[in-house]
Order: C-alpha cells, then structure tokens, then sequence
C-alpha cells in the first residue's frame, strides 16, 4: 500500500503585505520551482504531462486582516504526493534548508507581491 508524504511550510511574513484569497496556482508554481532547482528532468515532467498530477497544493492557509498577510502570524502551505516515488523526492526537498524554500517561495513572479519569508519545514508520512 502506498504512503502519503506531506510537506507542510510555515510561513511568516517578514513585513505586512497585500495577498489575493486563493494562492493554489502560486503554491504549486513554488514546488515546481523547487523540484527543478533539484531534478529539473522531474520538474518538467511533472508541469508538461497532462492528466492528474501525482501531488496535491494547498493555498495558503492562516488568518487574514483585510486581505493583508501579518507577519506577527504563521501561515501555511501543505503539498501532499500521491506516490511513493514522487514522495522520497519531496522528502529529500523537505530535509534541504528553510532558504531553500524561501527562494521559489518570494520568487519576483509571485502573485504574493514578492515578500521575504521566514520559512519552517516538516515532512511528515502519513499512513
């Protein structure tokens, strides 16, 4: 039976920024942007083939004032892989340094207005 893999980051804010309500495509944008800065072979794989993909990406989950993200306040992104395959290599993403994650995370393109993060990571297996 397969496992699960979930990659959770937290994420604060370094300063208060405008964000809009739904942040799925960005988020998933941000694991594309990791997965290729480690296995770009994978990467494009995982963005040109068509069909479900073998992840999932939250938004970003956590409480705002407003419309405005408050960096006295975590927030939350959670990718879940769907195979065991594709889950050892977001685990070993998820053993790599919290900067490794702010990069794709405060890319210039972002839609979340390119503000620094401070960023925690925690891979967790689910049954």
């Amino acid at each position: 039976m397969a496992q699960l893999l979930s990659l959770v980051l937290t994420l604060k804010p370094r300063d208060a920024v405008s964000a809009p309500p739904h942040l799925g495509r960005a988020a998933h944008a941000a694991l594309l942007r990791a997965v290729d800065a480690a296995t770009p072979a994978l990467a494009a794989q995982l963005h040109d083939d068509n069909g479900p993909k073998p992840f999932t990406c939250s938004s970003l989950m956590g409480k705002r004032a407003e419309g405005r993200l408050d960096p006295n306040m975590s927030y939350t992104l959670r990718y879940t892989a769907l195979t065991d395959d594709l889950g050892s290599r977001i685990a070993d993403l998820g053993k790599l340094a919290p900067s490794f994650w702010a990069s794709p995370i405060q890319n210039p393109k972002s839609t979340i207005q390119n503000p620094k993060w401070r960023v925690r990571v925690r891979p967790r297996r689910d049954v």
